[in-house]
C-alpha cells in the first residue's frame, strides 16, 4: 500500500503581510548549539509570533465559558486508520451490490500550537491491502473543508435478482475498481461556543456542551471501472454537486468525556453522468444483445431526472485523562440518486482509532 496522508490545520492570520514584517523583532543572534539549532530557534520565534497573534485575535472572538486551550504546546498521537466503501446499482437487469475490503494503516501525527501534519502507512504489508487513500482536512472555528480521495481495487460482490439466488453471479476482486473523490465545505454557525476541533484535532477543549446550525456544500466524483481483459473496458464516471443543511453537537460529559454528533443533508443542485465503453467491446455486447435491445453507443451521456440526495455523518468520542487523550472519530459520505428504472446508492468512510499525549 503506498499512501500518505497529510492533515493540514491551517493558521489564521488577520493582519496583512505589512503589518507583519513591520511588528517582528528577530534578535541578530539566537542562542543555541550550532547552525542547525540556531536556525530552528529562529524558525520557531517567528511561527510563535504568527500563532500569538492567532490565539490572541481567537481569543476576543470564542466564548471562554465554552471553548478553552490547553497549555500543552506540543502534541503526539498515533493510531489505526481504516477506510472503506459500498455500492449498490439497481437496473431492470439484476442489482449490483459490491463493497471493497475495509483498509487498516497506522497512524502517526505532531501538532504544534494547532499546525499539524500526520502520516499514514501500512508497514511490510501487515494488513495485506493495496487500496490507495489520501485525505486531507481543515477544522479552524468557523470553517470545516474536507478530501477524500480513495482508489479501490478490492471491489467484489454479486450481479443478479436479489429474489433468486440461483441467478446470482459472483464478481470476483480485479474485475471491477472504483475511484471515489469527496470535497466538502461546512460552515458553522455557532462557532463562539462550539468547536469541530475539539472533537476532531484535540487542539482545544469544550467546556460546555453546546451546538450549531451547519451549512454545507459537497462535491462527489465516482469512477467505475470494469476491466473485460482482451475486450477492453467499461467506465461509468458521475458526478454532482450538493447544498445544505445540518446540525452538530458537542456532549461534554462527566470525567472528561466527549461525545460529537453531527449531520449535513444535502440536495444534488448539479449532476452529470457519463459512460465510455471500448468500440471491440460495445460491438461485443451490441452483437449479443436482443433485436429490441437499444445499441450500445462507445460513449453516452445523462443526467438524472431527479435531485440527488446526500448525507454527511460525522462521529466522535474523546476521554481525557491528565496529558493524554484517547477517542475515535470517523466520517461518512453517501448519496443517493435515481434516473428512470435505474437507482444507484454509494457510500464511503473513513475512521480512525487514536491515542496521543500533550508535552
Amino acid at each position: 500500500m503506498k499512501r500518505l496522508t497529510v492533515c493540514l490545520l491551517a493558521v489564521v492570520f488577520l493582519m496583512s503581510p505589512q503589518q507583519a514584517v513591520a511588528q517582528i523583532h528577530i534578535p541578530d543572534t539566537i542562542k543555541g548549539k550550532g547552525f542547525f539549532i540556531g536556525q530552528l530557534n529562529l524558525a520557531k520565534h517567528v511561527i510563535d509570533f504568527f500563532l500569538d497573534k492567532r490565539d490572541a485575535a481567537n481569543a476576543a472572538k470564542l466564548d471562554s465559558n465554552y471553548i478553552g486551550y490547553y497549555p500543552e504546546k506540543l502534541m503526539f498521537s498515533g493510531g489505526i486508520y481504516n477506510s472503506g466503501g459500498w455500492m449498490k446499482v439497481g437496473t431492470d437487469d439484476g442489482t449490483f451490490n459490491l463493497n471493497s475490503d475495509v483498509s487498516d494503516y497506522l497512524n502517526l501525527r505532531a501538532c504544534y500550537r494547532g499546525l499539524s501534519m500526520s502520516f499514514s502507512m501500512n508497514p511490510f504489508n501487515m494488513f495485506g491491502n493495496d487500496d490507495t487513500e489520501f485525505d486531507i482536512s481543515f477544522y479552524g472555528d468557523k470553517l470545516v473543508f474536507d478530501f477524500v480521495y480513495q482508489n479501490s481495487e478490492t471491489m467484489s460482490g454479486t450481479i443478479g435478482d436479489d429474489d433468486d439466488d440461483s441467478e446470482t453471479i459472483e464478481l470476483n476482486k480485479g474485475f471491477i475498481n472504483r475511484r471515489t473523490i469527496t470535497l466538502g465545505a461546512m460552515y458553522v454557525f455557532n462557532s463562539r461556543r462550539f468547536s469541530y476541533a475539539a472533537a476532531f484535532d484535540q487542539t482545544c477543549l469544550q467546556k460546555r456542551s453546546c451546538g450549531s446550525v451547519l451549512l454545507g456544500a459537497n462535491y462527489l466524483y465516482n469512477r467505475i471501472r470494469v476491466n473485460f481483459e482482451e475486450l477492453g473496458n467499461i467506465y461509468m464516471k458521475s458526478k454532482m454537486l450538493g447544498l445544505g443543511i445540518g446540525y452538530g453537537y458537542n456532549f461534554v460529559m462527566p470525567k472528561q468525556w466527549l461525545l460529537s454528533v453531527s449531520g449535513l443533508a444535502e440536495v444534488g443542485v448539479w449532476n452529470k453522468s457519463r459512460s465510455e465503453t471500448t468500440q471491440d467491446l460495445a460491438d461485443f455486447f451490441n452483437l449479443i444483445a436482443d433485436e429490441d435491445s437499444e445499441p450500445i453507443s462507445p460513449v453516452e451521456t445523462y443526467r438524472y431526472d431527479r435531485p440527488p440526495l446526500i448525507f454527511i455523518p460525522r462521529l466522535a468520542v474523546v476521554h481525557h485523562f491528565g496529558r493524554f487523550f484517547a477517542g475515535f472519530t470517523s466520517l461518512g459520505t453517501m448519496h443517493f440518486a435515481k434516473q428512470d428504472d435505474e437507482s444507484n446508492f454509494n457510500m464511503v468512510f473513513v475512521s480512525n482509532l487514536l491515542f496521543g499525549v500533550r508535552l
